[in-house]
């Protein structure tokens, strides 16, 4: 095979056999967006200095050349309506970034798992949640309202709100997932009212994740068994319950534990509150005094220890103590005089009172906490992996 030295070769058309040798490269004709040939030939290549790639017509359009040189762009320049699968290098961030027909992303990263984190809802009322890009699995936990106690003379306290959880819930990048926090029920203003039911909270739907509010608190004698919220999930426990027939002067009840039950009423009233199970709320202790303990609450961390009653005996009667990191209930001045025990957070029930001019206590709210792990870390209720510590991005609504 004969071989020729060309320096420069000015020709419309080269036909060669064979094979051409080029040691310093090949430079293509350089065209912009505006001044391309107007008739190319199928299989035409140039350069673009407008894309800033190579291209080649295909016999209908002008195409990038795929396997040689990617288009360069900044944050800025990129193509403003690109197509999905559209690729090039961001000279800006020093990334191959690819168009998923909704964002720009990292080539690799596309549908990647997000960092392990939570959103925790306080705010009581609806709300709708939009999956994070990258959460395919969340764990819940949620905590119904606490039940206000009933006021005045002989009034009973509240329940307290029960608590359910699920792992490993499937869901959706970029959908929305209504969920809902209980408030806690008002404390009612004589002991012929009966103290407000607190709400339930739950996730998704109520088959899903719900954790119903405790029944208000009964006054003036009333017989009544009232109860705890119960729930719905793969674990939790019953809020405490005042069921034993005689429902005045107790205090309020503890919110239902992670793996057993609130702490329920002392009976008769002038004994102390019991304590929670399964990290569950202690209930406030009743008595011969002027206002009742409020309900202890649980905390959305995951269990822990169980939350004790309030001992009878000291005037006015203490709180039950928080399970699993919750709050014990507290005093508060009532809006009309004097004080009124109110439930902890979350979810414990208000206490009742003894003598005249009193309010029962206010129930708890609930709350509602979802988390998510990825390839690296699990994180399922009630104890793996499911204190805050472990969420890189932490949110609150």
């Amino acid at each position: 095979m004969s071989s020729i030295t060309v320096g420069t070769l000015t020709s419309t058309t080269v036909n060669v056999t064979g094979t051409i040798t080029l040691p310093n490269g090949i430079v293509l004709p350089s065209f912009s967006d505006a001044n391309r040939p107007g008739s190319p030939t199928a299989g035409q290549m140039i350069y673009n200095t407008t894309t800033e790639d190579v291209q080649i017509w295909n016999g209908t359009a002008w195409s990038s050349l795929a396997g040689s040189v990617l288009r360069n762009w900044t944050d800025s320049t990129r193509p403003g309506s690109p197509s999905a699968g559209e690729i090039g290098w961001n000279t800006e961030t020093l990334i191959v970034e690819i168009y998923d027909g909704t964002q720009w992303a990292e080539v690799g990263q596309t549908g990647a798992e997000a960092d392990p984190g939570e959103v925790l809802f306080v705010t009581t009322g609806s709300h709708t949640w939009t999956v994070p890009d990258g959460v395919e699995s969340v764990s819940v936990v949620a905590i119904g309202g606490g039940g206000g106690g009933s006021g005045d003379h002989d009034g009973g306290g509240g329940c307290g709100g029960g608590l359910g959880w699920r792992n490993n819930i499937a869901v959706t990048p970029g959908a929305n997932i209504s969920v809902t926090v209980g408030r806690g029920g008002a404390g009612a203003d004589s002991d012929s009212q009966n103290g407000q039911a607190g709400a339930a909270s739950w996730f998704q739907s109520t088959n899903q994740v719900w954790a119903g509010g405790g029944d208000g608190g009964r006054g003036n004698y009333d017989g009544s068994s009232i109860r705890g919220g119960n729930f719905v999930g793969a674990g939790g426990g019953r809020g405490g319950d005042d069921n034993y027939g005689s429902t005045w002067r107790t205090g309020g009840k503890g919110a239902g534990g992670y793996t057993g039950r609130g702490g329920d009423a002392g009976i008769p009233y002038n004994v102390s509150g019991e304590s929670g199970q399964g990290g569950g709320g202690g209930a406030g202790a009743g008595g011969n005094n002027h206002y009742m303990g409020g309900g202890g609450g649980t905390g959305i961390y995951g269990q822990g220890p169980n939350g004790s009653g309030g001992p009878f005996g000291p005037s006015p009667s203490p709180p039950g103590q928080g399970g699993s990191g919750g709050q014990p209930g507290n005093n508060q001045p009532a809006p009309r005089g004097g004080t009124r025990g109110n439930g902890g957070i979350y979810g414990g029930g208000g206490g009742g009172t003894f003598a005249g001019n009193n309010q029962g206590g206010r129930g708890a709210q609930g709350a509602v906490r979802v988390i998510w792990g990825d390839s690296n870390l699990s994180r399922t209720f009630p104890a793996t992996n499911v204190q805050q510590s472990a969420s890189q991005t932490q949110q609150q609504v």
